[in-house]
């Protein structure tokens, strides 16, 4: 624990109210806490002293960096890095790519800004017991008085982020007494260090994935659509919403900007990630179109060759690194999911105290609301393509069986078929194997009329379903579930 750079004179008004206020108390304090006081009186001394040395010695270090991902370098001019190497930066030729040098392996090359962060060496008190290529802990003050406020039974107590620099007031729960400050002191921390660490890969990374959206649009769109070898049908199709994504994730990048730099601003991370929840449902939209969006492109490159080599000449343009256009397009869906994993990460190191909990809660359970309807979505656009595929190849069934699985138009919901679930099954007796398909008012049981090389059933990717021959015989009449009693 460290004083919370205020001047002695306030520092010592401080203490001196403290302890005024709550004599009785303090007589019964032990002295360890005296100590603590005291030690934070000193402490505030020694600071100014040594501002101006540290100030020197600032000047004369070293710019180095740390990896917060690993790296394979796509050119030979890059740098090939994992998770926590420590760079030292040579130069700044570019404003994404930097040039330094590993300090593992003595490498040099280009590495990618948005892949690192500042790295101060550990003190020479320090390096004994820790190795230059730990990931360095994020220092979490906590303010002296504040403290004591907390161990003579007063309800707030002060942390400050050591990345973000923000301070947040942690309501006091449960009684602590003075034995129970460091368990306490040091849970909070933890929490508030990894809480911190996965704010600043969120930050991170949506400014990397901003870049990205935008490349794509300067690279493949804008050049693609001034060709005019596609229609704006076409183009829509392999870019759904694209430009509307571009908008959410320039937004949703401002305003993390402004939660780092701005130490005023009124917004929490929490209250942040609340206001653009109803934007994100931009990627139920265009991940419900992503497999569209494959098989237009596909089809489009392949039968037109003028267009497939001019899409290989823009693959080769230094901002997208030799990545092809379809992987660009898998980045929207990756994100959504990446939201998903990192606001876990929040909540989970979020304690109890903290005034935004309940956001944060709150945050997380709308974040997996929308990750199982982009799901459910998904399923409800392959369902049509998979029935049909099925009734196409379904031997020995009965007219009317036919015309309900081909019939879409129901008026209801509920009496139009859906596929809620297939896969394989083996009779106890003989182990004959069966493939089954559950709908949503029968059960269809069939032999395969192939051979399954005793591989349990699922259905082809979408480009393969024409392309694969199964056939199914029926096995029997399908069984209705209204007539399913269950026990």
């Amino acid at each position: 624990m460290t004083a919370n750079g205020s001047s002695n004179s306030s520092d010592q008004k401080l203490l001196s109210k403290l302890i005024s206020t709550t004599n009785n108390q303090i007589e019964n304090t032990p002295t360890s806490l005296k100590a603590l006081a005291s030690k934070a009186i000193t402490t505030s001394n020694s600071v100014n002293d040594n501002s101006v040395q540290s100030q020197q010695a600032q000047s004369n270090r070293v710019e180095m960096m740390q990896t917060i991902f690993s790296y394979k370098a796509v050119h030979a001019d890059e740098l090939t890095f994992e998770e926590g190497a420590i760079i030292t930066v040579l130069g700044r030729d570019e404003p994404e790519w930097w040039r330094g040098r590993l300090q593992n392996s003595g490498a040099e090359g280009l590495f990618p800004v948005n892949y690192v962060r500042p790295y101060n060496p550990p003190s020479q008190t320090d390096k004994s017991s820790n190795s230059v290529n730990q990931r360095p802990v994020v220092p979490t003050q906590i303010n002296v008085a504040a403290t004591l406020t907390w161990w003579l039974g007063l309800p707030i107590v002060k942390v400050r982020l050591g990345y973000t620099g923000r301070e947040l007031s942690f309501l006091k729960v449960l009684p602590c007494q003075a034995g129970q400050l460091k368990s306490v002191d040091s849970d909070i921390s933890r929490k508030l260090r990894e809480r911190d660490f996965a704010i600043e890969e969120l930050i991170n990374t949506e400014l990397a994935y901003n870049n990205s959206l935008i490349e794509v649009r300067d690279v493949f769109y804008k050049p693609m659509k001034a060709s005019k070898m596609l229609t704006l049908q076409q183009l829509d199709d392999i870019f759904p919403h694209w430009n509307e994504l571009i908008d959410t994730s320039t937004e949703f990048c401002h305003d993390l900007n402004d939660y780092v730099k701005n130490d005023s601003s009124d917004q929490s991370i929490s209250q942040i990630l609340l206001k653009h929840m109803i934007k994100f449902k931009v990627y139920r939209l265009y991940c419900t179109q992503q497999r569209v969006a494959c098989e237009t492109l596909q089809h489009c490159l392949s039968s037109n060759y003028r267009l497939n080599q001019l899409v290989k000449i823009f693959e080769k343009n230094t901002k997208t690194k030799g990545l092809p256009l379809s992987s660009y397009l898998l980045k929207p869906m990756q994100r959504i999911t990446k939201y998903k994993l990192i606001v876990e990460k929040i909540a989970t190191n979020t304690p109890i105290s903290c005034p935004d909990y309940d956001e944060v809660v709150k945050v997380n359970n709308l974040m997996s609301a929308l990750l199982k309807s982009i799901d459910h979505a998904i399923g409800s656009k392959d369902n049509p393509n998979r029935i049909d595929w099925f009734r196409s190849r379904l031997i020995g069934a009965d007219k009317w069986l036919l015309d309900w699985l081909s019939d879409n138009t129901a008026q209801h919901p509920h009496d139009r078929p859906c596929l809620v679930h297939c896969g394989t099954l083996y009779k106890a007796k003989n182990n004959r194997e069966f493939i089954c398909f559950l709908f949503n008012k029968y059960l269809i049981l069939t032999t395969p009329n192939y051979n399954t090389n005793g591989r349990l059933f699922e259905f082809p990717s979408t480009n393969q379903l024409n392309e694969i021959k199964w056939s199914f015989i029926l096995y029997k009449e399908p069984l209705a579930l209204n007539q399913v009693s269950s026990i």
